[in-house]
């Protein structure tokens, strides 16, 4: 019916992700001091104030990601995409003389990747979210997990 049609729409509207930024646990989330026309979230965890003070916090991992985004290794460097099953995605990007390997885990289940180059297991982690294991020849990811290796450095 049209009313079920709605509420399934409503259900799975963007506009939760598109509210006022949650500064602090203040009314209003401290975005504003009088009710904002679009709603603002009152999540007690999930504020401006509270992922400042926790270094794992995802304010912290998005702030280290855009800061290796604007390398060149990541804006500049050809990109080549690793034959893996449709559980991950993984893939290599090359600039210059370095090397970085991104592994992402895109499932609810740990994957194991094996017979990866040796290179990745001497390699530098640059940025990582969620576990991972680095064995002689195996990569395990946790559930939604991820893991960028620089395996060659600039000279």
């Amino acid at each position: 019916t049209e009313i079920e049609a709605l509420e399934l729409l409503n259900a799975s509207s963007k506009d939760a992700s598109r509210g006022g930024m949650q500064w602090t646990k203040e009314p209003y989330s401290g975005f504003s001091t009088v009710k904002p026309w679009s709603s603002v979230n009152q999540e007690e965890n999930y504020t401006v104030e509270a992922e400042e003070a926790d270094e794992g916090s995802i304010l912290h991992y998005y702030r280290r990601l855009l800061l290796l985004k604007k390398r060149d290794l990541f804006t500049k460097g050809s990109f080549s995409l690793l034959e893996t099953g449709d559980e991950t995605f993984c893939y290599v990007r090359n600039w210059d003389s370095e090397e970085a390997v991104v592994l992402t885990n895109m499932t609810n289940e740990p994957v194991q990747l094996t017979c990866l180059e040796e290179t990745l297991f001497n390699g530098k982690i640059l940025l990582s979210a969620g576990d991972h294991e680095l064995t002689k020849k195996q990569v395990t990811l946790a559930p939604y997990s991820c893991v960028v290796i620089q395996t060659k450095m600039k000279k």
